[in-house]
């Protein structure tokens, strides 16, 4: 089993110059896949049989230095790989062409062919058949049942090869879990092996079988040009992943909830890792490793039965912070004052729950304790309203108001916190000197919607958007016209997301250290 995973770019070239020119571009990675069935009908497969010299050039073991200088360099082990329409490809030869393209590819310094399943009496079991020490034995399917599964790979063992490949399209995140059971099922067969689920659902199977046994990871070169559906491309990988830092006793942690694609969470907390490592090696010091990435799941209880024993971490979001709280087994201070959690840690074999919403919000709203005494709105009936609500009364706050369109939630929420409630399109001039909004509206992309509150903004009153994206929301804006002093959810969002960070990692990292690379982050995507 490799130190560390190894990275795959799939690339599926349209024509033979542009395959040259991606072979030099992606020789930083450990492998290449060059995915031939998509050529130019032109150029393929005319281009590699008819030709005196059919495959010369095509697997480059030198390049030019920016001097111009030929020199010879590693180069990453290449496969080739014709892939059939039966199995999600293009290729509609007949098996007497693929086998002889197969034979002058490996003639002509390939380190590996992909042989499909059904392809295996064709070109494997004949005389003078492909050498078995340089073939990748594939099957791409739509079963999705894990004993079924089970049985196909059992018998693709069989069969003499290099590493054994089987891939199926999920149609669910659960479907990534099942992908994982077949990895630890065959992890200890002594053979090189690849398993993993296709589609958007099935990334976590991908990133996780990258450091839990796969042989290695399949990437794109650039999200346009991914071969599959689901492939991060080469950059996420080692830039925001961080992929090649990682090990097989990598603990697994992440965001579940839905929808989650906005989230930038996944890029901070393995940015942090990343830079906190750099220092670990600088000064001597241990720290908890991980891999963070996301969970897009609707329904809690079914995502926990089939992902709960290979998670170390969570971070909560809605609409699961007050559904976890059944499977806690120790709850923190902070859950049970506002019953809601927003994090998740093993701890000897335990759940403990942990609130960091209301630890960033008592951070940001403790300077202010004496500004709010005339009273606080809470906008919004969900968690983090809970969680504000809660936090505004360890600060002895003792007049809070809630508006909301949830009057039946509204109504609970005020009798357990000793507050009153009014429906939101119906809201009274108060006299107060908070506001805190908790809904998304204003969220990206909807960032000129504004809940209706304006008429309540009056000059020195404290108002809180935990909306994040934009910093500036325009309720925000809107307050700091009239002159009102703002706190932005993105100042929560980083808070909050520290003291995670500090559960996940074992390590303690300031506010100042997370607003820097989240800053990295947001400067990145705008270059």
């Amino acid at each position: 089993m490799p130190s560390s995973p190894r990275l795959c770019v799939s690339l599926m070239p349209e024509s033979i110059a542009q395959l040259q020119e991606w072979l030099v571009r992606y020789r930083e990675a450990d492998l290449v896949e060059l995915r031939l069935d998509r050529l130019q009908e032109k150029s393929f497969p005319e281009a590699f049989t008819r030709s005196s010299t059919p495959w010369e050039g095509l697997f480059p073991r030198y390049v030019f230095s920016r001097k111009g200088n030929l020199q010879q360099q590693p180069f990453p082990k290449i496969i080739v790989t014709i892939r059939s329409v039966s199995e999600g490809g293009f290729w509609r030869g007949n098996p007497e062409l693929l086998w002889e393209l197969f034979q002058q590819a490996l003639q002509a310094g390939a380190d590996y062919v992909d042989v499909e399943w059904q392809q295996v009496g064709e070109l494997l079991s004949r005389p003078g058949g492909l050498p078995p020490a340089q073939v990748v034995l594939s099957h791409h399917t739509r079963e999705r049942d894990f004993t079924r599964l089970k049985e196909r790979f059992q018998e693709m063992l069989q069969q003499p090869a290099a590493v054994y490949k089987l891939v199926f399209q999920a149609q669910e995140l659960n479907d990534a879990a099942t992908a994982l059971r077949l990895l630890e099922t065959f992890r200890a067969s002594g053979k090189k092996i690849i398993i993993h689920a296709m589609g958007e659902a099935g990334i976590p199977s991908r990133l996780i079988g990258a450091v839990r046994g796969n042989a290695w990871t399949y990437v794109a070169p650039e999200e346009e040009a991914a071969t599959a559906p689901g492939q991060i491309t080469l950059r996420q990988a080692q830039h925001a992943y961080f992929l090649q830092e990682k090990n097989h006793n990598m603990r697994i942690v992440g965001l579940v909830g839905f929808p989650i694609a906005q989230s930038k969470g996944w890029l901070l907390h393995n940015r942090l890792l990343h830079r906190k490592q750099q220092e670990a090696q600088r000064e001597q010091f241990s720290l908890h490793q991980f891999l963070y990435l996301n969970f897009p799941a609707r329904d809690f209880a079914s995502f926990w039965t089939a992902w709960e024993p290979y998670l170390s971490g969570l971070s909560v979001t809605i609409p699961h912070k007050e559904q976890v709280l059944p499977y806690l087994k120790i709850a923190s201070p902070t859950v049970e004052k506002s019953g809601v959690c927003n994090t998740l840690i093993r701890r000897r074999g335990e759940w403990w729950g942990f609130n960091t919403d209301f630890l960033a919000l008592l951070e940001l709203l403790t300077p202010y304790r004496s500004s709010l005494r005339q009273g606080v709105l809470v906008v919004g009936t969900g968690a983090t309203a809970r969680s504000a609500l809660a936090v505004l009364q360890e600060l002895g706050i003792r007049k809070l108001f809630i508006a909301g369109r949830n009057e039946s939630r509204g109504e609970m929420l005020a009798q357990k916190f000793s507050a009153r409630f009014y429906p939101l399109q119906n809201l009274p001039q108060l006299k107060i000197d908070g506001l805190i909004h908790t809904t998304p509206l204003g969220m990206w992309p909807n960032t000129e919607t504004v809940p209706p509150v304006l008429h309540l903004l009056q000059k020195n009153m404290v108002v809180l958007d935990v909306v994040y994206n934009p910093p500036e929301t325009l309720l925000l804006r809107r307050a700091r016209e009239a002159g009102c002093r703002t706190i932005s959810g993105r100042e929560m969002f980083l808070r909050q997301a520290a003291h995670q960070f500090r559960m996940f990692s074992g390590r303690d990292v300031s506010y100042q250290e997370v607003a820097s690379v989240y800053r990295e982050i947001e400067q990145e995507a705008e270059e």
